[in-house]
């Protein structure tokens, strides 16, 4: 898991989350049979794009400039293949990076970057060996405007739910046991929000949890924990209470989330 925050970007522990996704005209340098670049553009794990050789690309051209400060990768083999992947945008006849890293895993990459304007964004994978890659986004992140509770919560680092099959003996002989893992649990908390912003960014957000796609990525506390991001969804109808009498900090945001983890 790994935050990846550019120079320039402002208040870099304030809680993000990337939803939105810019839609347009998807291509890549090259992909392999069943993997094609398309396929890396859906919210679903399973669904993916590999490159055939290295280094790739994988490309979106918007039709029109968009605004985008975020690019999050949900699914795929980059950390355990040993690649390293840069987020790059179209100026002129010339691509420009936004940000780079070498992830040391195959959990979830959220990059934050300084707005840009661009009709073209593109994420370019180096390295010796193609890896699958899934749940490209790119998009306008949401900010949010209070810092996310520290206790009581369970770091997404350590929020991996498993299940145990003991094996014992007749005489009760321990003989070993297997176990499976099946993704993430947990919980961000942000208190004291206003009136304002939940009528704003935050109901597009809600909207998009209970009647729409229900995916993205999210960051608690992006520069003091940045191993703690996850590509998640809702597990409970998202909404924000009124726990205060006071408009401009009468809301708590209880975000129950279920997140994905490479098998």
């Amino acid at each position: 898991m790994t935050v990846v925050i550019a120079s320039g970007v402002i208040n870099t522990n304030l809680p993000r989350i990337g939803w939105r996704a810019i839609t347009g005209t998807i291509s890549a340098s090259s992909a392999a049979s069943g993997f094609g670049a398309a396929l890396a553009a859906t919210a679903q794990t399973y669904s993916a794009w590999k490159p055939t050789a290295l280094p790739a690309t994988w490309a979106i051209n918007a039709g029109s400039a968009q605004a985008v400060d975020y690019c999050g990768i949900g699914a795929h083999e980059i950390g355990s293949t040993g690649g390293t992947v840069f987020v790059e945008y179209l100026v002129g006849a010339t691509w420009t990076q936004a940000a780079t890293v070498t992830p040391t895993d195959d959990s979830a990459i959220l990059f934050l970057f300084p707005q840009v304007s661009a009709q073209e964004w593109r994420v370019r994978i180096t390295g010796t060996t193609a890896p699958r890659v899934g749940n490209i986004r790119f998009g306008r992140v949401t900010t949010l405007p209070r810092l996310s509770t520290f206790s009581p919560s369970l770091p997404i680092t350590e929020s991996e739910q498993f299940t145990y099959n003991v094996n014992v003996s007749a005489t009760g002989e321990w003989l070993g046991r297997s176990v499976v893992a099946s993704g993430l649990q947990f919980a961000v908390q942000i208190e004291h929000v206003s009136e304002d912003f939940a009528a704003g960014d935050w109901a597009d957000f809600r909207k998009h949890c209970n009647e729409g796609d229900a995916t993205f990525y999210i960051a608690p506390k992006p520069a003091k924990y940045p191993k703690e991001v996850a590509y998640a969804w809702p597990t409970e109808t998202v909404k924000a209470e009124r726990t205060l009498p006071n408009r401009e900090i009468s809301r708590t945001i209880d975000l129950q989330c279920g997140g994905y983890k490479r098998p």
